[in-house]
């Protein structure tokens, strides 16, 4: 039997060899580099891990698991803050692992192991470098010393990378004008979600019931870590705000940080004790959107927020601060509102706006669960990855 071209081409397909890097094994970033490693066609990509386990101990679980399904991961300790002796180390680490194995392409991700693991790959003759930042620091305080400096790391890095690859499309306008890369060099691949996972809606009595919430019961909610990028603290002045114009709502705070205790000690100090619940780490997440009525996030800066695709593929109406990333997915008025960062005031009556308006609510959820199905599916992110790896690696 002769075979046809395309099944002598697939035979004899190259497989390539590929290692991910990253420090910030939390939140967003997590959600990522698992969606890549676990949903990447086998077949074509042999993937590889080097990460931390500095900024998140349970990441371990999630190593576990990899190895399982027989994914290399190799753990390097790095830190998130700049530490020149153990960031020097962690170089020097990640140097002699490059050394002693052969790759077709190292892909880094975020700041710490953007750069460490960019200039590894670099000194070792890697001949495919791409980096996803996931988010800039300096989006937020371009004009700072600090902002200023990072924002050289990053262009210095950038030289070294064959693509950077952007998360929404602002960030990777915001790359090009800031001249951290040039056009050529930066994509645009946007976040993903298994839309599956949130159309659960019977959840809803579920969820509420062990949560201890009646029916009558409006319930406005907030994911993502307690460090200061997120303006949690805006949310819970915004929630005092709201709780005095209505009786019958509560506020959630799913997730943990480092100023976890401060936000607990100012919803005390505002008399929220009865109606805010901080709910720490969740790994129902899925389900228990579905016991929300309405969804806020008030990040300061963003990449695509992977908590606002959740919302919206669980039906839920967003209100998220106007910064980039999160102006990428929320429509505003048709989906959700956008506000401005830090405006306890504004956010506070889009907030009630939403609450007394039920139907608004309603149809705006569905139009948020539709755009989701359109253009931020899992499915849809892996397939622009794979598409870009194969076009640039040789």
């Amino acid at each position: 039997m002769r075979l046809g071209v395309s099944a002598v081409a697939g035979a004899y397909r190259r497989r390539y060899r590929i290692l991910h890097i990253l420090e910030a094994t939390v939140g967003g970033t997590r959600e990522h580099i698992l969606q890549i490693l676990r949903g990447l066609d086998r077949s074509r990509f042999a993937l590889s891990l080097i990460c931390s386990l500095e900024r998140n101990p349970r990441f371990a679980q999630d190593i576990a698991h990899l190895r399982e399904m027989g994914i290399q991961v190799y753990v390097i300790p790095m830190r998130r803050e700049i530490r020149p002796w153990a960031d020097f180390v962690a170089f020097l680490r990640i140097l002699a692992h490059l050394m002693r194995h052969r790759y077709d392409a190292v892909h880094t991700h975020s700041s710490k192991a953007g750069f460490l693991g960019r200039l590894a790959a670099w000194v070792c003759g890697v001949r495919r470098i791409y980096h996803t930042p996931h988010v800039y620091y300096f989006q937020w305080r371009p004009h700072t010393l600090a902002g200023r400096f990072f924002r050289l790391l990053e262009w210095f890095a950038a030289c070294m990378t064959t693509r950077v690859i952007a998360v929404s499309e602002t960030q990777r306008e915001i790359m090009i004008r800031c001249g951290v890369v040039r056009p050529r060099r930066a994509v645009f691949i946007g976040n993903g979600v298994d839309v599956a996972l949130f159309r659960n809606d019977a959840a809803r009595m579920v969820k509420r019931q062990e949560l201890g919430v009646s029916p009558d019961i409006l319930l406005v909610g907030t994911v993502g870590r307690l460090e200061p990028q997120k303006g949690c603290e805006h949310f819970i002045r915004a929630a005092q705000l709201v709780a005095n114009e209505m009786a019958n709502v509560r506020f959630v705070v799913v997730g943990e940080g480092s100023i976890g205790p401060q936000l607990r000690d100012l919803a005390r100090q505002l008399n929220l004790v009865d109606v805010l619940y901080f709910l720490g780490h969740r790994d129902d997440l899925p389900e228990l959107y579905h016991a929300f009525d309405l969804f806020v996030l008030t990040s300061l800066w963003e990449g695509m927020p992977y908590v606002i695709l959740e919302a919206m593929a669980a039906g839920l109406p967003t209100i998220a601060s106007d910064v980039p990333g999160s102006r990428d997915l929320v429509r505003n008025g048709a989906t959700g509102f956008l506000v401005p960062p830090e405006h306890e005031r504004i956010i506070a009556a889009r907030v009630l706006y939403l609450l007394r308006a039920p139907a608004l609510r309603r149809e705006m959820g569905r139009r948020a669960r539709m755009v989701v199905e359109q253009s931020h599916t899992q499915a849809k992110f892996l397939a622009e990855l794979t598409r870009l790896y194969e076009r640039t690696l040789p």
